[in-house]
This record gives C-alpha cells, structure tokens and sequence, in this order.
C-alpha cells in the first residue's frame, strides 16, 4: 500500500508533494542537528573535559586508539592537536561510511530498515557520549548510524516521486 502511494499524483499532503516528504525532511533535519551539534560540541567537549588528566585514563581502549591516530598524523602532544585530529577522522568517516550502508541497504536490509538501524544506533551514540568510558564506542555508533541512515533517507525522498 505504502509502495503504491509512493508514486501516487493524488497523494499531495505535504505543501503540493508526497506525504512521506515531511516525514522525511522531519527525520533529515534530527539527523542534520545531530552531526551539527556533535561537530560543533566534540573539539570542545575534548579540549576542556575528555582527554584532561583524570578523564582520559577512562576512556575504554584509548591508548590504542591514540597510538593509531599518531600513526596517522604524528605526535599529537597536547589535548588540542589530539582532538583535532579525532575530529577531522569523524567528519571524513561521516561522509565515507554511507557508501557501505548504501551498499549494505541495496543487497540486504532495504532503506527503511536501514534507517531505522542508523537512527537507533545514533541515538545511542548521542546517549554512550554521557559517559567517559563509552567515547570511542558513542563515536562509533554515530559514525555507523549516520552510515546506515545518511544515503539511505536521501533515496527514499527520491522513491517518493514517479519517473
């Protein structure tokens, strides 16, 4: 029945277009303030309370994590400079991890239940980032959220409209 209205020209609910567009945009706009608010909030959420002494030694798995992330870019020596570079590694992985849940939702899941999977995961990835011991594994499921949901949200606003 959804599939059927999909392409439906009567079904004109949301300012002259498909019904399923202001959800959609509803959804989009959650996910947009998300990664906005994250990239806005990390550097100094990092800077001024996660990799200070007395913080940093919680963080579950961090010194490998560090290790990598100098293999990558050198020697970070002060919280500024690490936090940096975690965050240019978040925003890039933002926009490369759509590319498997596009992959993973055209062979497998479909859209919908892969927007579902993304919008869970960066829910609980916005709740993991509450506790010091849980950072890498917040970042994690936001980046694996934004993986599923991203791409997959864009091609169901385009499935909304018949060709």
């Amino acid at each position: 029945m959804v599939a059927a209205a999909a392409g439906n020209r009567s079904d004109r609910a949301f300012l002259g277009h498909p019904s399923g567009l202001g959800w959609l945009s509803f959804t989009e706009f959650w996910e947009r303030f998300s990664y906005y608010g994250m990239a806005a909030l990390l550097v100094l959420y990092m800077t001024h309370s996660l990799l200070l002494p007395g913080h940093v030694e919680h963080i579950a798995g961090f010194g490998p994590f560090k290790a990598f992330v100098e293999m990558l870019y050198g020697p970070r020596t002060t919280p500024a400079a690490l936090a940096s570079a975690i965050y240019g590694l978040y925003t890039g992985l933002v926009y490369l991890t759509p590319l498997a849940g596009g992959y993973l939702a055209d062979r497998f899941l479909g859209r919908t239940t892969s927007v579902t999977i993304g919008a869970l995961l960066m829910s609980a990835g916005h709740f993991l980032m509450a506790f010091d011991v849980s950072f890498l594994l917040a970042v994690t499921c936001l980046l694996l959220g934004v993986g599923f949901f991203k791409g997959n949200i864009a091609s169901q606003v385009g499935g909304l409209y018949k060709i």
